[in-house]
């Protein structure tokens, strides 16, 4: 990234980073690191969903997905996305917009290798955003699958990573932070970037 990183303590990136911390420290969630991802479809409609947030650093936001279901395609026709943090527990959220693009090969690798075994297998056995047509062959093909990597000895054999599951990095072009206060006073502070550096800025709530 081009601009400041979260090692800079005036960077958004560092602010978002502490408030993260935090929400995962504090938290009654399974999923922690949920956000909502929306896109851009074909038709020009916003298209939202929630994954999961794996890392923050110079590559940006990075979450991971299948190039070819509908948020891989979306973002190849169109880069501009933003998310969504919703922290309750802590009376926070972050909204970001960004630009996003898939990363080298070797970054998602290191992802895939942290994918559970058994999530490894169902991303082999589907075709994500597809149209379903019944559910029979779907799990024959992940029975199949499944023993297939098994190896003879109870050993769980090494699943490589398709090549269109891929890591995603978000360089963020503003950020706006929130905090949730009584009566609605919520306090609001949003970041964008001006000539490569972060400008500041408050919002009223």
């Amino acid at each position: 990234m081009s601009i400041e990183t979260q090692n800079n303590t005036n960077s958004p990136l560092h602010k978002f980073h502490q408030w993260w911390q935090q929400a995962k420290h504090n938290t009654p969630l399974k999923y922690h690191s949920a956000f909502s991802l929306s896109t851009i479809d074909a038709e020009g409609f916003p298209a939202s969903r929630f994954v999961d947030l794996k890392d923050l650093n110079q590559q940006g936001f990075i979450f991971c997905t299948d190039s070819q279901s509908q948020k891989g395609q979306d973002i190849a026709r169109n880069s501009k996305v933003s998310l969504c943090f919703w922290w309750d527990h802590i009376g926070r959220q972050i909204r970001i917009q960004g630009h996003a693009k898939t990363l080298d090969p070797n970054t998602s690798n290191h992802y895939w290798q942290q994918r559970p075994w058994a999530a490894r297998i169902t991303t082999l056995c589907s075709q994500q955003s597809r149209p379903l047509h019944g559910d029979t062959n779907r799990h024959q093909r992940h029975q199949e699958l499944t023993q297939q990597w098994a190896s003879t000895d109870g050993e769980l054999l090494d699943i490589p990573r398709p090549e269109q599951w891929c890591a995603y990095g978000v360089e963020p072009t503003r950020i706006e932070f929130l905090r949730f206060k009584e009566s609605r006073l919520h306090e609001r502070e949003v970041y964008w970037v001006d000539s490569g550096a972060w400008v500041v800025g408050g919002l009223q709530p």
